[in-house]
């Protein structure tokens, strides 16, 4: 809303040498900016009348009260808070067809129950959340912020007979804080349990984890992104949408092999999260985004080039994923050193 806002203000005014002249309406007390633009039109234009001292009054009487009543209600504002820490009762389980059946479909039967974990991680964990969803949020923004900048000095029908549509490369540049928190977890501490419960390779619950990410919050933001852009332009850049999804699947991967320096998910402190060059690592990653826009744009200048593409990348990233998540069991003699290790 913040980002959408600050566009908003910036581009929808445009008024040069113009006069302004007020004029009161009840509703108007219902909007809190007008309430302390008022006592302005006092200071700087002698304005006396009703509407105006109604609204300049509100602007002193309305935070008064609120301080008031927030000193009033403080007590019982934290009552409830701490009751959030706490919980009463023996919790009941809560079934989640969806999850489970998502699992058994895109995950092997080893991979299953690490998907389902991952997935639940990411639905409850607040500071995740805190972290990551203002990225994807972001993400989901942006390509309709530089829509609406080209809107600026163009037309509809120019942005549809254009590539404008590659603006949702902006949604795989936030890929990388995703996959990079996919090594934290508040409760990092119970991530011993991982090196003693079996000899699976870790790379087996980086796999499940990527997965879940894609499926929990990756899909749902490209779904609705490339709705709105299918309606702008047309429901025939379904491939395109398709080729953006398979280059996220493939920078997924890549963000993987570069930021991810814990052995096992969600094993650290969220405070470690800017140790170990993450910065560095970032810029690079969202560099990275440039080649798969570049290739795509080039393939869609060329007579069936968005279908050889499309194939390719399918290739790729379907060799890169089995080669970087080939899996190796651990040694029984490694077992004492990762539990040490966490």
């Amino acid at each position: 809303a913040i980002i959408i806002g600050y566009q908003l203000v910036i581009n929808v005014f445009n008024v040069v040498g113009t006069e302004v002249e007020y004029a009161f309406h009840w509703w108007h007390v219902l909007i809190p900016p007008m309430w302390f633009a008022a006592p302005f039109d006092i200071l700087f234009n002698g304005n006396l009348e009703a509407g105006i001292l109604v609204l300049s009054s509100l602007a002193i009487v309305i935070p008064l009260l609120a301080i008031t009543l927030y000193y009033i209600f403080v007590p019982a504002f934290e009552q409830n808070l701490e009751k959030l820490l706490y919980k009463k009762g023996a919790a009941q389980r809560k079934k989640y067809p969806i999850r489970t059946f998502l699992g058994k479909i895109l995950c092997t039967a080893k991979e299953e129950k690490y998907f389902i974990f991952a997935y639940q991680i990411m639905g409850k964990e607040r500071e995740f959340k805190l972290k990551v969803f203002p990225s994807l949020g972001m993400a989901m923004v942006f390509p309709f912020i530089f829509l609406f900048i080209f809107l600026q000095d163009s037309s509809l029908e120019a942005l549809r007979g254009g590539h404008s549509y590659l603006y949702m490369y902006f949604l795989n540049i936030f890929i990388i804080v995703t996959v990079h928190m996919l090594q934290f977890s508040s409760q990092y501490r119970g991530a011993w349990i991982f090196a003693i419960t079996g000899d699976e390779s870790p790379k087996l619950m980086y796999s499940a984890a990527i997965k879940a990410f894609l499926v929990k919050l990756y899909v749902p933001v490209i779904f609705l992104v490339g709705v709105g852009f299918s309606l702008l332009f047309s429901w025939s850049i379904w491939l395109d949408i398709l080729l953006l999804f398979l280059s996220a699947i493939l920078l997924s991967v890549m963000a993987y092999g570069i930021t991810i320096s814990r052995r096992y998910p969600f094993s650290d402190a969220f405070e470690t999260v800017k140790e170990g060059g993450y910065t560095a690592k970032s810029i690079l990653l969202m560099l990275l985004t440039i080649p798969f826009l570049l290739v795509h744009y080039l393939s869609a200048l060329l007579p069936y080039g968005k279908i050889t593409w499309l194939i390719l990348l399918s290739g790729i990233t379907l060799l890169v994923w089995k080669l970087v998540f080939r899996r190796k069991k651990e040694s029984k003699k490694n077992l004492k050193t990762n539990v040490k290790s966490l």
